[in-house]
């Protein structure tokens, strides 16, 4: 219940929490704050699966990256909880945390700007590592999704980028979400830098070879890249190393994706300790059925400002096991 000031006891535990925890390593700003910084978010810098993203500047000069949430479920202590953790966080690899703001239905996290961009920028372009300089991550909290006493985590609560995300995340009857759910994205990632995309059109064609994993290893073997006795150059030999890796990294079962660890000695270890990993499977509704999915779940609109990338629509068209 609200009192009279029009605060509920939530709100006040949530402003307990930050006010005793005023030594963290960030700072709150308003929204009033964000709109200055942004400029009235005019510089966006991109779109996201559950955010706007847009460039800005601390009164002190520093260029921040201000990330805008589409959606603000729940009552506020997710998201201070997640605000704490990335704080607590420090890591030459890891986008740093600067502030965030939290008002009324209002989230946001401000990041440090990286000047170079996404790694969307570099892929399927001839750039070595060095351009790169020093790659970051963000948005590294996909463990929150999944509660203490639950390993099903429902399609409304995923969050991430569709086609990225695993797909335990969104079907119960695939496995639970763990950090092997991670290393279904990572897969995902480091097939698109090997170049393996396919611009298809979803709507025109339904045909199970039109999805990205199961045309992807037949695009693979096709092409001989699946075969490992086939001598090729420094270049040829790295890129098929890493689609191999890949493969195993979006398997379906969770169970039969490697470790981060493994993936690693995959990728430094020699192509001959490699073994071709079986052919991810997968189980497609009927056209009408996925139309219903997509439209139950309000995932019409997305897939239709997508459609052009399978990798990013593949999740939102394929059925594991043929109910959710």
């Amino acid at each position: 219940m609200r009192n009279l000031k029009g605060k509920t006891q939530k709100d006040k535990d949530i402003e307990l929490f930050l006010k005793n925890n005023e030594n963290l390593a960030t700072t709150r700003y308003s929204y009033s704050d964000l709109k200055k910084m942004t400029n009235s978010f005019s510089g966006n810098l991109g779109e996201g699966g559950f955010a706007s993203v847009y460039r800005g500047k601390l009164s002190d000069g520093r260029l921040v990256a201000v990330k805008i949430l589409k959606e603000s479920k729940g009552n506020g202590e997710e998201f201070i909880n997640d605000v704490a953790s990335i704080s607590r966080t420090s890591h030459i690899n890891i986008v740093t945390l600067l502030g965030f703001c939290f008002e009324g239905s209002k989230r946001a996290l401000i990041y440090e700007f990286m000047p170079n961009g996404s790694l969307e920028r570099f892929i399927n372009h001839n750039s070595s590592i060095a351009e790169l300089f020093n790659p970051k991550i963000s948005d590294f909290v996909l463990a929150r999704l999944c509660p203490n006493k639950s390993s099903i985590v429902s399609i409304l609560g995923a969050k991430g980028t569709i086609g990225y995300i695993a797909p335990e995340i969104v079907y119960r009857n695939v496995g639970d979400v763990s950090h092997k759910s991670d290393v279904y994205n990572y897969g995902m990632m480091i097939l698109e830098m090997t170049g393996q995309t396919k611009n298809i059109d979803v709507r025109v064609n339904h045909s199970s070879e039109n999805y990205f994993p199961d045309w992807l290893y037949k695009n693979l073997e096709q092409n001989a890249e699946l075969d490992l006795n086939i001598i090729v150059n420094a270049n040829e030999h790295l890129r098929r190393k890493m689609s191999i890796v890949g493969l195993w990294c979006i398997q379906t079962d969770p169970r039969t994706r490697p470790s981060m660890s493994r993936v690693v000695e995959m990728l430094e270890g020699n192509m001959e300790s490699l073994r071709i990993p079986p052919k991810p499977y997968l189980f497609l509704q009927p056209r009408e059925s996925i139309h219903q999915l997509l439209s139950y779940h309000s995932l019409s609109l997305m897939f239709m400002k997508s459609s052009n990338d399978p990798i990013k629509t593949f999740w939102d068209l394929v059925v594991i096991g043929g109910s959710l």
